[in-house]
């Protein structure tokens, strides 16, 4: 009888990467004596939950990959942040069990944990760096802490 698999994909890598907007994904099949039945994909679904060193919240998304894949870029992602990733093989019959690993896409962060009783849009930023720009990418407050995430080329 078919049913769904009884293991989830194996070796779950993710590369973190400086690309700012992609994360490099790659596992391995789940053995066949584990499927229960045809694999028909992979279902990955995926969320940003960290930016910088804040939490962070974005409505999950998902992919699914053909069965005979077993790897993937996730694209469109959001700057410096740390991606709950989950892969999960698909039968007719629905999910199998998932494998969850977390990965990032940072490059520069600068975190301010100070308690502002006001937020200062004249903020200045000195670099000691022999370096031409400074992008401020993303900006957030939580609870009194204050985060500024920013590029240096």
């Amino acid at each position: 009888m078919f049913t769904v698999p009884d293991a989830s994909p194996l070796n779950v890598q993710a590369e973190n990467t400086w690309t700012p907007h992609t994360i490099p994904l790659r596992w391995t099949h789940i053995p066949v004596h584990l499927l229960n039945g045809i694999l028909t994909g992979y279902r990955i679904r995926y969320q940003a939950i960290e930016m910088g060193q804040c939490p962070y919240e974005e409505n999950p998304r998902e992919v699914i990959i053909p069965a005979e894949n077993v790897s993937t870029v996730l694209k469109g992602l959001e700057s410096f942040a740390v991606y709950r990733i989950e892969v999960t093989g698909l039968t007719i019959k629905g999910d199998g069990p998932s494998e969850v690993i977390f990965a990032g896409n940072q490059r520069y962060l600068l975190t301010y944990r100070e308690q502002f009783r006001e937020f200062n849009r004249n903020l200045a930023v000195s670099v000691p760096l022999p370096s031409t720009n400074i992008l401020i990418e993303k900006t957030a407050s939580f609870g009194g802490s204050f985060c500024l995430v920013f590029t240096i080329s």
